[in-house]
């Protein structure tokens, strides 16, 4: 007997449940027509037809919105409220204005009205025309392109590598071999992909025969980078005639305990060449089972962006230096965000600041204006050098975002 009541008051539940879901499948509206009328932007009319099957009460709780064109920008309409940047009405068709309920094929007049103050409504058209593009200028970390000779009879340093990041490079008259360090688990299986750069500067006496030479040369631990004949290693391989991808080569395993002092290198050069030539570019790629691709932070870093006003909306020295918020999100760690909040400063830029300056300022010099690009430099020294988020917001509160490896140190 004690279930009883909650058995009923459970079924009235669910009858209730189907009546709300019944009411919501049958309500459904429709515009009919839409009318701007003449020298007043800031207004709007349109009509709108019930078309469903049920009656609509609770008029003044409904949610209405205006867009911009390209639907990037959205402006939240408030029932009968000026103080709202935008603020609407309910009218009969008579123009009084609407009472009771809404009934099944009756059609109501919606007066749209974005602002009395007319400043308020200029914001509203300068944050929609408002856009800009980001992007940077990067560079490798000057680690990232330090030789290191690890044997005392190497010809030519080594430069790092890491698995999942690949490497370009050109063999000229100049410079006959490169060589390359890394670092893996001891016995895991590892593999190279390498690939001819076709565009690469080679002498046309070559390029007409094809008469070109890349190689590459596995040497792990030890040994001593050379260019002289016959110091291969293994495995190997010869890019000649015809041949531009070698994709990938067979599996091999890393012996020893590898470190930075003493890591795994390779070269790459013209094993069978005995004269300098202009051999051509290459780009290598090293994989490791069980090693995952390196981040970018490790090895690039932004020494600035590069924001374009793509938009319809121009922002005076003033604005720039005074309303214009740059934030930036740093990565620590896998779970991890640190938010930092520079400052606008002056060259040289301490820790902490950025400064900025506009690429062919000849026209209203000073004002950042449509078409025109910003350079955007950011002091970061002292912080970890890792990824993030620059987000930036203009003078007029719009925003965007745009994702980096890590950003340069300013020397």
């Amino acid at each position: 007997t004690t279930l009883t009541p909650i058995v009923g008051s459970s079924s009235q539940s669910v009858v209730q449940s189907q009546r709300d879901l019944s009411q919501r499948i049958e309500t459904d509206v429709e515009i009919t027509a839409v009318h701007a009328p003449p020298n007043t932007p800031t207004s709007v009319r349109a009509w709108i037809k019930n078309v469903g099957s049920t009656e609509i009460s609770f008029l003044d709780q409904a949610d209405i919105y205006i867009s911009s064109i390209d639907k990037s920008k959205f402006v939240v309409l408030c029932h009968n409220d000026n103080t709202c940047p935008g603020s609407w009405v309910a009218k009969e068709k008579d123009g009084t204005g609407k009472t009771g309920y809404w009934t099944e094929g009756e059609t109501i007049e919606i007066d749209v009205t974005l602002s009395d103050n007319k400043n308020a409504a200029e914001t509203i058209a300068d944050k929609v025309s408002t856009k800009i593009e980001i992007a940077s200028t990067q560079d490798f970390k000057p680690s990232y392109e330090q030789a290191t000779k690890h044997n005392v009879n190497d010809v030519e340093g080594c430069k790092r590598i890491y698995p999942g990041l690949a490497r370009t490079g050109i063999l000229t008259v100049s410079n006959e071999i490169d060589c390359y360090w890394f670092l893996g688990p001891e016995n895991a299986t590892a593999r190279f992909a390498l690939s001819k750069i076709i565009a690469s500067p080679v002498e046309h006496s070559n390029r007409a025969t094809g008469n070109t030479q890349i190689s590459l040369d596995y040497l792990g631990m030890g040994a001593e980078i050379s260019n002289a004949p016959n110091a291969y290693g293994d495995p190997f391989t010869d890019l000649n005639t015809g041949e531009y991808h070698w994709n990938p080569l067979e599996d091999f395993n890393l012996t020893g305990t590898a470190t930075e002092i003493d890591p795994y290198r390779f070269k790459i050069w013209s094993a069978t060449k005995t004269a300098p030539a202009h051999e051509g570019g290459y780009k290598v790629l090293l994989t490791i089972d069980g090693v995952e691709t390196q981040d970018l932070s490790a090895v690039a870093c932004v020494t600035d962006f590069k924001i374009k006003n793509t938009g319809g909306t121009a922002f005076d020295a003033t604005e720039i230096e005074e309303k214009l918020d740059i934030f930036i999100i740093l990565n620590t760690d896998a779970n991890n965000t640190a938010m930092k909040i520079p400052v606008k400063g002056t060259s040289p830029l301490q820790p902490n600041q950025w400064t900025y300056s506009i690429a062919d300022d000849n026209y209203q010099t000073g004002i950042f204006n449509p078409g025109e690009t910003m350079t955007l430099i950011v002091n970061l020294n002292g912080e970890p050098q890792v990824s993030g988020t620059l987000l930036i917001a203009l003078p007029n509160g719009v925003d965007n975002s745009y994702s980096f490896p890590s950003i340069c140190s300013i020397q």
